[in-house]
């Protein structure tokens, strides 16, 4: 509550006033806590006229005595948070009668207030089964860290803090039994059997003497630390240091244990309850509560597999900014300010943004630079060419946003959401990860225009409901059950029966695409009018920049020997991308006599082993190279300015782009694409293509074409082809045909 009242905007203070209530049974507040409420009192004030916003702070564990005057006033628009309602749905809470009628006594005053803004979307969903409050008063906010432990966490990245030289697993314990430590020493007590090594549980929390020594008794053993209060410093470093941080319980309203262990670095495994699966995806990193074995199966493989702890902290690292006291009190007062204003303010007339009388004013909710996603770079691009034709201020989640171009302006995260009534019209980017999940979240509550940047959305929409909600969302959507196995092959782009774009088609008026291709498979397959607008490159090259000389400036900057045939392959490793057919042609090129090696450029991942191991077979890892992180721009400029070919695949067809196909056009690099993937992107005539059943065969033959005329390269009608290309495909064009759509 503190955080949301510290960290609100200034407008909030002009808008209406922030009052409070304090019951006279507890303990007064602190003089730096009073001074964030207008006012403060023990008593309703009757002769209160202004519009004012009840702030409803703990409505299921606070006497319903004073507050309920507030619920009902004209003049006063109440918010409650709603934290859990672990009471009802875990035993031991409300043995007691007493407990039971005062608990359903504030759940009845919980329904009278305007506004719900739940931790956590198993809160909300429990709210809405039990409340029945209507969909637009619901708005999940999240739970705030505070800002001394990422502070902590910030400078611990800076010191570069790795493991513990003790390896230990880390847990948050508590006296709730429901928090289930003893699973968590269980199961590190197999783990240590199972290696034989000394490992040690570290345990955060106020323990009763009895349960400390239940969870000895579990250890059979002296290597159990239980450390009662720490600083955040501490704390901190407890995360950073530990091979995986456990959070065992068998229920939530949220987890905040989950996020801290990301903001701070380290891989979290955690119980399947509700609130978890919403912020962590990975089967990997999940384990039902009661089942010790699997626990341990997955503490094992974290201490003989550095890779897979790698992987975790990497996916995990999405959730990071995400949970910030500025980003929940964000979404807290932007969803205040909106009911405020469709309240109070409802006859007051529009605002004109339009500067200088003429240009029109968007609002793009998107991700951004420094974000490691090709849409931000599209974003950027597109913001730049909109100078002089459209004012927009962008939404967006970004951690300090790189710096915008004139006319644009950064108007906060997604979570402050524009007001429609603000603009000519309110633009959300969607796509298939999870820098777009906040887009995602107001398109499905406030429709309007949608960019949708991939041709299904089976990732997002699987991270955003978890394994068991996606089963049932695809279970609904196809009208019969859907197996593990069956989610298991979507996710790898592998008989997918339907595009999981459903969410947004029944939203988004109008939905904008980027290839005909996508476009006709929208219209057949949904019977649904997508608008067209031709996908431009994010990376563009003025002519003077390909010549020979800068060929060779760029082999020189990346350390390529002059007479070798450089194959570089764009983008992050997936196997839809079939690199692993890539390392096999590269083998046939090099049987052919032609020196050639394969240059990966884009993140491995969890792939660079499994590629490596390939290589290695087919006796040609000395000449293939990855990268185990995101490339930097300027470095994957010089590889399409120095390679002397690309390869660019997907093993669907989909009618989706690619961004890296598209930038090796821009740069006049000869490349071989599948032709579902060269049709999407109107490739001309340099992008040789292979049929879409790949043969690693056919992939060295078409590269041995482009060996063979090598020099074709830097030819005029190559560069005559480009250039009319990229003409057709500009981000000016993009922009002009983004405004005719939107009429604007």
């Amino acid at each position: 509550m503190t955080s949301l009242l510290r960290t609100r905007p200034s407008c909030v203070g002009s808008a209406f006033n922030v009052i409070g209530l304090i019951d006279d049974t507890m303990p007064p507040l602190l003089p730096e806590h009073e001074s964030l409420f207008h006012e403060v009192s023990t008593c309703w004030n009757p002769c209160l006229t202004g519009a004012s916003l009840f702030l409803n702070g703990s409505p299921m564990t606070h006497s319903i005595t004073l507050s309920r005057r507030f619920l009902s006033h004209r003049n006063v628009l109440s918010v409650a948070v709603v934290y859990d309602f672990i009471p009802l749905d875990w035993s031991g809470y409300l043995d007691r009668t007493s407990s039971r009628i005062e608990y359903f006594s504030r759940l009845a005053a919980l329904k009278r207030n305007d506004l719900f803004t739940p931790i956590s979307e198993y809160a909300a969903t429990r709210l809405r089964e039990l409340v029945d409050a209507p969909q637009q008063a619901i708005r999940v906010i999240g739970a705030p860290v505070r800002r001394s432990l990422i502070e902590a966490a910030n400078q611990l990245s800076r010191e570069s803090v790795g493991l513990s030289r003790q390896p230990y697993f880390f847990t948050l314990g508590g006296g709730d039994r429901r928090k289930n430590t003893e699973t968590a020493a269980a199961a590190v007590r197999n783990t240590r059997l199972i290696l034989g090594q000394e490992i040690r549980l570290k345990i955060v929390g106020e323990l009763d003497p009895a349960y400390k020594a239940t969870l000895q008794d579990i250890a059979g053993g002296d290597w159990i630390d239980f450390l009662n209060r720490v600083s955040d410093a501490e704390l901190a470093q407890l995360y950073a240091g530990a091979i995986a941080t456990i959070v065992p319980s068998h229920i939530e309203g949220f987890s905040l244990p989950v996020v801290e262990a990301a903001i701070c670095g380290s891989a979290v495994v955690a119980s399947s309850c509700s609130a978890h699966v919403e912020l962590i995806s990975d089967p990997e990193a999940l384990f039902v509560s009661t089942d010790v074995e699997d626990l341990t199966d997955k503490l094992v493989r974290l201490c003989q597999d550095g890779t897979l702890r790698d992987r975790l902290i990497r996916q995990q690292e999405a959730i990071r900014h995400r949970f910030s006291e500025e980003c929940v009190s964000a979404r807290f007062w932007s969803f205040a300010l909106e009911e405020f204003e469709r309240r109070f303010r409802s006859s007051r007339p529009a605002r004109a943004f339009s500067i200088g009388g003429s240009l029109p004013r968007i609002a793009l909710l998107s991700p951004y630079p420094p974000d490691e996603s090709g849409v931000a770079r599209f974003t950027e691009r597109t913001l730049k060419a909109a100078t002089g034709k459209i004012r927009v201020d962008l939404f967006t989640d970004a951690e300090r946003p790189l710096a915008l171009h004139p006319g644009s302006r950064d108007a906060g995260p997604y979570s402050l959401r524009p007001l429609a009534s603000d603009y000519d019209a309110v633009v959300s980017v969607v796509g298939n990860s999870h820098f777009h999940n906040y887009a995602f979240d107001f398109l499905g509550r406030h429709g309007g225009p949608c960019i949708l940047h991939d041709s299904r959305l089976t990732h997002i929409i699987r991270s955003r409901l978890g394994e068991e909600g996606f089963r049932s969302f695809a279970s609904r959507l196809l009208g019969r059950s859907v197996s593990e196995s069956e989610v298991a092959l979507w996710l790898h782009d592998q008989d997918v029966p339907t595009l999981f774009i459903e969410p947004v088609l029944e939203r988004a008026r109008p939905l904008i695409v980027h290839t005909p291709a996508f476009q006709r498979l929208i219209r057949e397959k949904y019977n649904y009018h997508a608008e067209l607008t031709t996908f431009a490159p994010n990376t563009s090259f003025a002519p003077e920049d390909l010549t020979p000389k800068a060929q060779e400036d760029a082999r020189t900057s990346l350390g390529l020997l002059p007479d070798t045939f450089v194959i570089a392959s764009f983008g992050f490793a997936v196997m839809q991308k079939a690199p692993n057919y890539c390392i096999i042609a590269l083998d046939y090129l090099r049987s052919w006599g032609i020196p050639a090696e394969l240059h990966l450029v884009g993140e491995a991942g969890s792939l660079e082993d499994p590629l490596r191991s390939v290589a290695r077979r087919f006796g040609v890892e000395p000449f293939v190279r990855t990268f185990p992180r995101f490339v930097p721009e300027e470095q994957y400029r010089l590889y399409l300015l120095g390679a002397d070919a690309a390869i660019q695949l997907r093993s669907y067809g989909f009618g989706q782009p690619s961004a890296a196909l598209v930038d090796c056009i821009s740069a006049g690099l000869p490349a071989v694409a599948n032709e579902s993937l060269a049709d999407s992107c109107d490739a001309p005539s340099y992008v040789h293509t292979v049929p879409d059943c790949l043969s690693p065969l056919l992939l060295a033959e078409a590269l041995a074409r482009i060996w063979d005329n090598r020099k074709e390269r830097h030819s005029r009608r190559l560069l005559e082809e480009r250039n009319e290309y990229c003409r057709r495909h500009s981000f000016d064009f993009y922009v002009d045909r983004l405004k005719q759509i939107l009429a604007l």
